[in-house]
């Protein structure tokens, strides 16, 4: 089963749409959990200018970049195992999981590694 340039093309958005949707939700609840911490300290009298809060705009692109990265290790290899073996989806949605779940493991312990773990 070959996939024609237009279903490729709709694959390709729907994914785009999909990561980006995830990315902006990752985002939001980040920022809120770390609004409402900061507005605990503030309620209990600690100084905030005192702890180790990260700002918004320090987000960390490095762990995005990895896991961007082990999916599209996943799908070169599916790209190159469809040309010289025939392999099912099951098996192609199966490695896509397995490369991003490693990548965000691998980002999980870069992002711990250097005093910054989120």
């Amino acid at each position: 089963m070959s996939l024609g340039y237009a279903e490729f093309i709709i694959i390709l958005v729907v994914f785009g749409t999909l990561l980006a949707i995830l990315l902006f939700l990752a985002w939001y609840f980040v920022n809120r959990a770390k609004t409402k911490d900061k507005q605990f300290l503030i309620e209990k009298g600690i100084n905030i200018n005192d702890t180790n809060f990260r700002s918004p705009s320090q987000f960390s692109w490095l762990k995005v970049g990895i896991v961007v990265t082990g999916i599209s290790l996943a799908l070169f290899l599916l790209l190159i195992l469809e040309k010289f073996a025939s392999i099912g989806s099951t098996f192609g949605f199966a490695l896509i999981l397995l490369f991003a779940g490693i990548s965000m493991v691998i980002a999980n312990f870069l992002g711990k590694s250097n005093g910054k773990g989120e």
